[in-house]
């Protein structure tokens, strides 16, 4: 059990998620918009029934960073818990405390948790978690559109939000070669919001800003997902090891 001191910073700051308030972490944004200006992390503590845990939800570690991140989440859910969270403890039990065990030590924990019986559950969840990934590339690649992320190793795709983020259009990484691949920072599911601290507006403002930057490029990313096929083709299960509901795949375009 984590101590009191270990679980101050999730006691602190957190306030109940409101299922008829939209988040704010995502404000109405324009061109030239500073990307701290658009992106704003929220923290909550959320509370699900079992049936929820066991139904509507699902979690995964994400490959570079070890957070536990949903990667599924049911209709009663939506409002609440979206694809991308970071969850950060479930019933008190702080999951990055769990790491020393195995990359997926926090996964296993919040699985133990989610399964021990508890009628209703306690989340503590972090929306719009913010990383910077930085890859240079070279000069000589630099000439056109498709050259561009092609040259980082980025294949890149478009993902419509649900209804929290009426309008707003995700970009997301759909797989990965070359210098991403080599950086082993970056993985396909991914999104894309920012380039050299400006926000992302939509794919032809990402390619203008990868365009005006220098040949080191600091990539702004928030977490995402894409389903995996099995080695049969069958798309695997998201949630809890236990249903079959998988996330919809986003349009791709590669470029």
């Amino acid at each position: 059990m984590p101590s009191d001191e270990a679980l101050a910073p999730f006691n602190r700051g957190f306030r109940p998620r409101n299922p008829y308030e939209r988040s704010e972490a995502f404000k109405k944004y324009s061109i030239g918009q500073s990307l701290s200006d658009a992106v704003k992390t929220e923290h909550y503590k959320v509370t699900i029934t079992r049936d929820q845990a066991e139904g509507e939800l699902g979690l995964e570690t994400h490959l570079v960073t070890g957070d536990v991140f949903v990667t599924f989440a049911g209709r009663t859910l939506a409002g609440h818990i979206d694809v991308g969270d970071v969850v950060l403890s479930v019933q008190g039990k702080v999951l990055s405390d769990a790491k020393e065990y195995g990359h997926d030590g926090g996964l296993d924990l919040a699985w133990h948790e989610l399964q021990a019986g508890t009628a209703v559950i306690e989340l503590a969840i972090e929306k719009k978690t913010l990383r910077t990934e930085r890859l240079t590339r070279s000069a000589a690649l630099r000439s056109t559109s498709l050259d561009d992320f092609a040259a980082l190793g980025l294949a890149l795709g478009t993902e419509k939000r649900d209804a929290i983020d009426v309008g707003l259009e995700m970009i997301i990484v759909t797989a990965i070669s070359g210098l991403a691949r080599k950086s082993g920072r970056i993985v396909p599911g991914d999104r894309l919001v920012g380039i050299d601290g400006n926000i992302c507006v939509d794919m032809p403002h990402a390619l203008s800003l990868l365009q005006a930057a220098g040949d080191e490029v600091s990539l702004e990313l928030l977490y995402g997902y894409i389903s995996p096929p099995k080695p049969n083709g069958v798309l695997r299960s998201l949630s809890f090891r236990k249903n079959t509901r998988v996330s919809p795949r986003p349009k791709t375009t590669v470029v």
